[in-house]
């Protein structure tokens, strides 16, 4: 992939992920719950109202992590504090490599990013991954938060789920 071609899919993937978090706000509202919550055992991510009520869930796939205080993003994949099945469900990010040309999708090693790099790696990587969209978890150290793409989002209804 040329410098231009890597340009368009760059702009491309930006306004899919745009569209696709704008259309899980219309449809969802995921911004307007009260809580959220990810289930350790199983990584889905649960949204809550105010009663502590499920309205919404989704299947996950970390896709990397964001340190604001060393700059660096780090790929799922490589992260060995992440369970071996969590890390898999991401490899299929580093196809990226070989579409693009470019390395960064193989490196399992954190490596220099600004925010505006790691929203534009998580475009990519949702492209990849044919994603519904994306949520920003914070870690324990706020200073890093987790990138997550969101799989088969439900919304519950009395008993009955809608699916994106």
């Amino acid at each position: 992939m040329s410098d231009e071609e890597f340009a368009q899919f760059l702009e491309m993937t930006v306004a899919e992920m745009n569209a696709k978090q704008q259309r899980l706000q219309d449809v969802y509202r995921l911004s307007t719950w009260a809580n959220w919550q990810l289930d350790p055992d199983t990584f889905k991510l649960r949204f809550e109202n105010e009663q502590g009520q499920n309205m919404v869930d989704a299947d996950t796939i970390f896709m990397g992590s964001y340190s604001t205080n060393a700059s660096t993003w780090k790929w799922a994949w490589g992260n060995f504090d992440l369970p071996p099945e969590e890390r898999a469900k991401s490899e299929t990010i580093r196809q990226l490599s070989n579409l693009t040309g470019y390395g960064i999708f193989e490196d399992g090693q954190p490596f220099e990013a600004d925010e505006y790099t790691a929203f534009e790696l998580t475009a990519m990587a949702l492209h990849q991954l044919k994603a519904d969209g994306f949520f920003r978890v914070p870690n324990r150290d706020p200073r890093t938060s987790f990138f997550l793409a969101l799989m088969r989002v439900r919304r519950h209804h009395t008993n009955q789920w809608a699916s994106l």
